[in-house]
């Protein structure tokens, strides 16, 4: 799918949801389900790029940072969750994980709640074809689960919060 037309629905998702994730997933997989099957399959690869492209150790420290400690799953899902806020704000997360101090991220429940953001591919692609699985007719089909080391430099747990001074834990909810 081009990017255009991803983040054309990623944008219409956000702005249809009110500013909260689990409703975005909700308003992302009605989207996804009054289109094509092979549409469908289409957005979930580049769902899945998009998500991918952020696993770098960078971001994967300021996540530590705002959580208070951030395993492979809370990092998968803060990943699901930035690509779920738009191109512009994916591509200055990208750039600088810093861009997170803008307290657009307002608690860590948002977060568990975009772990659903990875599903609404496949279970969009049920509906619109009929009862088939997504990963069953393209086997071939990416994760978000990332099975290598991330990309970048390392970070060590006492000394993460350093190289982030403008992020300060989320409120737990």
């Amino acid at each position: 799918m081009k990017n255009g037309k991803f983040w054309d629905i990623i944008d219409r998702s956000l702005e249809a949801s009110g500013g909260s994730t689990g409703r975005q997933a909700v308003e992302l997989e009605e989207i996804l389900a009054a289109m094509p099957p092979e549409q469908i399959a289409s957005f979930n690869a580049t769902f899945v790029s998009k998500n991918l492209e952020l696993y770098t150790w960078e971001l994967w420290g300021a996540a530590y940072v705002l959580v208070g400690g951030c395993l492979d799953d809370c990092f998968e899902y803060f990943r699901n969750w930035v690509v779920g806020q738009g191109s512009d704000y994916h591509q200055a997360v990208k750039r600088d994980p810093q861009v997170l101090a803008d307290g657009r991220l307002r608690s860590d429940v948002e977060i568990g709640d975009a772990e659903s953001l990875a599903y609404t591919g496949a279970d969009a692609y049920l509906r619109s074809s009929g009862g088939r699985e997504l990963y069953e007719d393209y086997p071939e089909s990416p994760s978000t689960i990332a099975g290598e080391e991330p990309w970048g430099t390392a970070w060590d747990e006492e000394e993460v919060e350093n190289l982030y001074p403008g992020l300060t834990p989320l409120p737990a909810d």
